[in-house]
């Protein structure tokens, strides 16, 4: 009696080899903007799909990111609670801190407020700046909407946009900073003498009247 033996197949839970985000990161630097478009969107939506299954990640960090082809996945994940299910926010944060990575090649600081990534990396599209500024508030957007934003940021920065959205007091990193420094003084000063003169026509007219 002969037996056939077949080979065995690997099995389907077996992960594919693949690059984490944090290996990538620490060889390569910051990511350029097409690169943080793309692996924004998949690691927003590996973090939706995940929270649908009541498994939201709430740690993710660069080294949870691994990039397998064209595919993005987030490994050592485990169930919550869903009190924790319920709760988005922890998980927008840590896109927003992965995404301040990608943008600007420096982790975001553990303590204080988070820096703004165009006062670290001026050539970076205010849209992208914008999101990950939301991402990183204690009201963020919800992850759905972080996928698509990030799926339609732009390449790079329209012309004039530079002074508009990023005022120089912001460009030193800062957010706390007195926003009327640098140019903001004179904008001050201005609205000083405006009022300063109003209120001196207000007393000559009640003079007048009286």
């Amino acid at each position: 009696m002969s037996v056939r033996t077949l080979p065995l197949a690997p099995p389907r839970f077996a992960r594919q080899p693949g690059e984490s985000l944090a290996s990538r990161l620490a060889r390569d630097g910051r990511l350029d903007v097409p690169q943080i478009r793309v692996l924004g969107a998949r690691i927003a939506t590996a973090l939706v799909s995940l929270r649908d299954v009541g498994i939201p990640h709430r740690a993710i960090t660069p080294a949870h990111v691994v990039m397998t082809g064209e595919r993005v996945e987030l490994r050592q994940v485990a169930p919550a609670s869903p009190a924790l299910v319920a709760d988005e926010a922890a998980d927008a944060y840590a896109l927003g801190a992965i995404a301040f990575e990608m943008a600007t090649g420096r982790s975001l600081p553990s303590s204080g407020a988070p820096p703004y990534a165009r006062a670290l990396e001026p050539d970076l599209p205010a849209p992208l700046e914008a999101l990950i500024t939301r991402l990183l508030r204690d009201e963020p957007p919800s992850l759905r909407y972080a996928a698509a934003a990030f799926d339609t940021l732009p390449d790079a920065l329209p012309m004039g946009v530079d002074i508009v959205t990023l005022p120089s007091w912001r460009r030193d990193g800062d957010p706390n900073r007195n926003p009327w420094g640098h140019y903001g003084r004179w904008t001050a000063a201005a609205i000083g003498a405006v009022v300063l003169a109003l209120a001196i026509v207000a007393a000559l007219i009640l003079s007048a009247w009286s």
